[in-house]
């Protein structure tokens, strides 16, 4: 049996026809968006507590480092293993016209990475007193001892041979030593000059001030620490 094929044109099909097909794309179309709105909502709440997670990290990290950094200036200096009382450039309280340095670390508030603490850490240890440019500002420190004992009251510090001869007083436990800046040959050499003893006791904290009596030239000193060593145990 011979079976005859008709080929309808496009335009031959009713229009009725059209109308259903693109209804029933569109129709799927519309259910494919349905299918995939949930999955969109959830991809843009996941976006939104990421963002939450990555914010509240940098401030957690902020806040933290501002705590650390406070804890770190705030907490007492005590005597080290041996006796030995050190009293850095960065854990003294300046009056006047003088400063710290480096403070590169110190004064960074932002670009954090995961050796930031260790590196502000090193700075610290690394931290001197200089740009002493003023007769009347001074440097302190407040300390426990440890047992009442007799200590070696010693600065390490460095003077180019254009500002040595600076004169200037410590004073602690109600006692003040006179001393004078040496050349040590360059403002980066440094030295340690001993002053004299005193009795320190156990009871109450201490305070040790370093003050100008003369400036040589337009800095006082730079300064590292002042040692306290402990030499002998009072009768």
């Amino acid at each position: 049996m011979d079976v005859t094929l008709f080929h309808v044109p496009q335009a031959d099909i009713p229009e009725s026809m059209n109308t259903m097909q693109d209804r029933g794309s569109a129709e799927e179309l519309q259910g494919q968006v349905e299918q995939q709105r949930p999955n969109a909502i959830f991809a843009g709440i996941v976006s939104v507590v990421e963002l939450g997670i990555v914010i509240a990290l940098v401030f957690g990290i902020g806040w933290g480092l501002m705590r650390w950094a406070e804890t770190w200036e705030n907490r007492p200096i005590v005597p080290a293993t041996g006796g030995e009382i050190e009293l850095t450039a960065a854990r003294g309280t300046l009056h006047g016209r003088l400063e710290k340095y480096p403070m590169d670390l110190e004064n960074q508030t932002e670009d954090f990475d995961y050796f930031y603490g260790r590196a502000l850490d090193e700075e610290r240890r690394n931290r001197r007193i200089g740009k002493w440019s003023d007769d009347q500002a001074y440097v302190e420190w407040t300390f426990l001892a440890g047992d009442a004992a007799v200590y070696q009251v010693a600065l390490e510090l460095a003077s180019s041979a254009e500002s040595a001869g600076s004169e200037f007083r410590v004073a602690v436990a109600e006692q003040e030593y006179a001393g004078v800046v040496p050349d040590t040959g360059g403002e980066e050499n440094w030295e340690t000059l001993e002053l004299g003893e005193v009795h320190l006791g156990s009871t109450s904290p201490h305070t040790l001030r370093i003050t100008p009596v003369r400036m040589a030239s337009g800095n006082v000193m730079n300064l590292k620490r002042v040692l306290l060593r402990e030499r002998r145990t009072p009768k």
